[in-house]
């Protein structure tokens, strides 16, 4: 191939790189997760919500067992330390109840809270979102 600017000849190699091998601390066999301290803020219902990763983290940590997964999940450390797969919608709706008591409400869970929502939070957080297909 040659530069169109220069007309030196380029050799490209192309590498195929998974997500999984992108964000280290995505991979559980890198040990347990830490937070690195990001931020995610988002409006849902016109009402304002920020969530950390260690928001995230301690939600999974609360949970006593996960839920069924539909479609996407994270794999995060329960209380014990044990990476367990996590539903998406699960953890974030977790953190914000934790976090959001008095503002985040059931009915606004079921109008305004998707997968989707959930599944932008963990990315925005630097979690890597898996699908079971």
């Amino acid at each position: 191939m040659w530069c169109p600017n220069c007309k030196c000849e380029l050799e490209l190699t192309l590498i195929l790189a998974t997500r999984e091998e992108t964000p280290p601390r995505a991979v559980p066999s890198a040990g347990p997760l830490s937070p690195i301290g990001r931020t995610k803020n988002f409006v849902m219902n016109n009402k304002p919500y920020t969530l950390s990763d260690q928001d995230i983290l301690g939600a999974a940590a609360t949970l006593e067992h996960p839920g069924t997964i539909q479609t996407y999940y994270v794999e995060l450390p329960n209380s014990a330390g044990k990476i367990v797969e996590f539903p998406i919608k699960q953890v974030v709706r977790q953190a914000l109840r934790t976090r959001f008591s008095a503002k985040f409400s059931d009915e606004e869970d079921r109008k305004s809270f998707t997968a989707q929502r959930a599944r932008d939070v963990l990315i925005g957080l630097g979690f890597m979102v898996k699908r079971r297909y």
